[in-house]
């Protein structure tokens, strides 16, 4: 992907209100404004660099922090899908869902978007990982197994074949 579909991608965008909501976020919320700065960061190194693929992976997380903490309506959804997809890059950075944006959170401290709980029992660490009541065993195909835990508390891992 050359820097021409992210020169585009940036014209179009900052027509668009998400932009200008974000902006508006940005200059009331310190906290956000981090993340909204970080974003228009990676963009302009992505229009301005040499290599083929820009910190894709750092575009989409702030891009889903946004959605996390700045309440996107379905217009402004749209705007930023039609903005990635008159730019060609459709194929790499996306919007999410609501699902998304109800089952996830991120937490400023840690810098970091907290996935769904996957189990009952498990609970987060400090680096905001859910972790198992039980280690796991370390063997291959290891899969947790929350009844099993409920009935009884030391055992929970089940080995499954490939």
């Amino acid at each position: 992907m050359n820097n021409t579909n992210w020169i585009k991608f940036w014209e179009i965008f900052v027509n668009t209100n998400l932009y200008k909501k974000l902006r508006y976020k940005a200059q009331t919320d310190l906290m956000f404004n981090v993340v909204f700065i970080e974003f228009i960061s990676d963009l302009n190194d992505a229009k301005t660099t040499t290599h083929q693929t820009p910190e894709i992976v750092r575009i989409q997380k702030n891009l889903d922090i946004m959605f996390l903490t700045c309440s996107v309506s379905e217009t402004e959804k749209i705007e930023l899908e039609t903005a990635l997809d008159q730019s060609g890059l459709s194929s790499l950075i996306y919007t999410r869902d609501e699902d998304y944006v109800t089952t996830h959170n991120y937490n400023y401290q840690n810098n970091t978007i907290i996935v769904p709980q996957p189990h009952l029992s498990w609970i987060l660490d400090e680096n905001d990982v859910w972790q198992p009541p039980i280690p796991c065993p370390g063997s291959e195909f290891p899969i947790w197994d929350e009844e099993l835990y409920q009935s009884d508390n030391t055992k929970g891992w089940v080995l499954t074949t490939p």
